[in-house]
């Protein structure tokens, strides 16, 4: 997946989120706040992962960025973390791994920021 479908994606799909939790808005709003603070801890873990070239680190980060956002209307940071979690099994290239891990850390902070300003206000 490109760098420009990912940016493409929309941060928050409300109606998605609200889907997923069975038509619950306040569980949808729940969930994305608990996924706000998840993803405070991961990001700085992430990018330490990515500065040592930690691939297994990199790996159990993703794997649990995924977990969570397969079950919340985030498609922006589902596409990005799909995607590093699909380089990852195939690949140990630092360049490549750098492009695929940068895709999720700005996905990352498009949704920190759209949480901060759209669901935690």
């Amino acid at each position: 997946m490109g760098d420009e479908q990912s940016q493409e994606k929309t941060v928050i799909d409300w109606e998605l989120c609200v889907k997923l939790t069975d038509n619950n808005p306040k569980l949808a709003k729940d969930i994305l706040l608990m996924l706000h603070k998840q993803l405070q801890q991961e990001q700085p873990r992430l990018e330490t992962a990515l500065k040592s070239q930690d691939l297994a680190t990199l790996r159990e980060i993703n794997h649990s960025i995924l977990g969570a956002v397969s079950y919340t209307g985030v498609p922006q940071l589902h596409a990005a973390s799909l995607a590093l979690n699909e380089y990852l099994k195939d690949s140990d290239d630092p360049a490549d791994i750098e492009k695929y891990a940068q895709q999720i850390i700005a996905a990352i902070k498009n949704l920190i920021a759209a949480i901060s300003k759209d669901i935690a206000s």
